[in-house]
């Protein structure tokens, strides 16, 4: 074997691959071990294929999805639902005994069916034919502010409302549009302040309007995909004003599990401009994170992995015992409203499954761990490796035939 590589290796095109190998080496730390993108993809695609060998793994079986799919949206209409409808939704999950109802959806805007809303938008024409108390007294009618029924339902149980940051300046932030989360934060070690930390920044929240927004706590939906569309980290936590906010799994799982606080840990070396989280306190269990708040989701399989009660049916039928004790979310499969997404394991998930992968990853305690430090020794190792065999393959194929075998070797990785 020796003799056979001596005698087919051009040794000129080895050094001289080798050389680059080392240059691509030293860039890549001159350039603070920042993964470029090319080699980000390749270690994106690797890490897809290692999900599919993986396979499915087994869930919790303690997170339930209120699914508004298809079968919902053809005997109740088109969304969005009047809001009396989700009242009677929301009652009905409490009654069968969740631990806590995340809405993976949001209610910025009032609800325009709720009768409450048509009276007070009333033409004047029609109003000055309409006595001024017999109109005061039909606004006085509760039942007929379909917000206001809605509200006082999500009141009544362990409810979060999501909400989403905007990440850009658009000059329209008010001092009035702040989330409520619940829980208090802290932060660990002590010298370290919240605005040093390096979550992702937002700008903005677009939260519910205020009848709406009774829950126990809020949480925001935002996720974020990478060079190729696919979402593989997503932030427990982000930054708003110096106020670090959290998501809305960490909050139904915080909520579910009667936990009253959560404590960051941040690193004890202060980095300029910012320091970088470590982790997440939940109670007992520890949560790693990237430096930007985010976890690597342990995805357990493709869509339809957890367990899915379509929203008509909850809304019909008396007795829920699949809801019992379980971590309950609402939203929505349905194609028509655009909530599909792409993970490692499929091309067109659910959002809330997402949320479901995340909250049961914080039940078992085993979203991936990032280490930073094995990040690095693995990048150098692949570029030095995946380097040496395209050396290789160019010195003992030539150039086209090796460039070719090069092209494959990318692509099926």
């Amino acid at each position: 074997m020796i003799e056979y590589l001596k005698l087919h290796i051009n040794l000129s095109s080895f050094l001289l691959g080798f050389i680059l190998i080392l240059i691509s080496c030293l860039g890549y730390y001159s350039f603070g071990n920042q993964k470029p993108v090319l080699l980000s993809a390749l270690d994106n695609r690797i890490m897809d294929t290692m999900f599919k060998i993986r396979g499915e793994q087994p869930i919790s079986d303690q997170v339930v999805i209120v699914d508004i799919d298809e079968k919902s949206l053809k005997k109740l209409g088109q969304w969005p639902w009047s809001r009396n409808i989700l009242a009677q939704i929301t009652q009905n999950i409490y009654k069968n005994g969740a631990r806590s109802l995340g809405f993976d959806i949001f209610f910025p805007e009032k609800d325009r069916t709720s009768p409450a809303y048509y009276f007070k938008n009333i033409d004047q024409s029609i109003a000055d034919q309409i006595p001024g108390t017999i109109l005061s007294k039909v606004l006085e009618n509760e039942s007929l502010d379909y917000d206001l029924l809605f509200g006082q339902a999500i009141s009544k149980g362990p409810s979060i409302l999501g909400y989403t940051f905007l990440p850009k300046k658009d000059k329209l932030k008010s001092d009035d549009e702040l989330p409520f989360p619940s829980g208090m934060i802290r932060l660990r070690p002590d010298h370290v302040k919240f605005e040093s930390l390096s979550l992702i920044p937002a700008y903005r929240a677009i939260i519910n309007t205020p009848a709406v927004a009774t829950a126990e706590s809020e949480g925001f939906l935002n996720v974020f995909v990478d060079e190729s569309g696919t979402i593989r980290q997503v932030p427990l936590m982000m930054i708003m004003d110096n106020i670090p906010y959290p998501s809305l799994a960490l909050e139904t799982f915080r909520i579910g599990m009667k936990i009253p606080s959560l404590t960051l840990h941040a690193s004890s070396k202060i980095k300029r401009p910012k320091t970088a989280l470590l982790g997440i306190h939940i109670g007992d269990r520890f949560i790693p994170t990237d430096s930007l708040g985010q976890i690597s989701v342990n995805y357990r399989g493709p869509e339809k992995t957890f367990r899915y009660i379509s929203a008509v049916d909850v809304l019909t039928m008396p007795s829920l015992p699949i809801i019992k004790n379980k971590f309950v979310l609402i939203g929505s499969s349905s194609t028509g409203l655009f909530d599909l997404r792409t993970t490692p394991f499929s091309r067109g998930i659910p959002g809330i499954e997402i949320n479901a992968n995340i909250i049961d990853n914080l039940i078992k305690s085993d979203p991936f761990t990032y280490d930073i430090f094995t990040e690095i020794g693995l990048t150098y190792t692949l570029v030095f490796g995946g380097g040496l065999i395209l050396c290789l393959i160019l010195s003992v194929l030539g150039p086209l035939a090796g460039g070719f075998g090069a092209i494959l070797f990318f692509l099926g990785a």
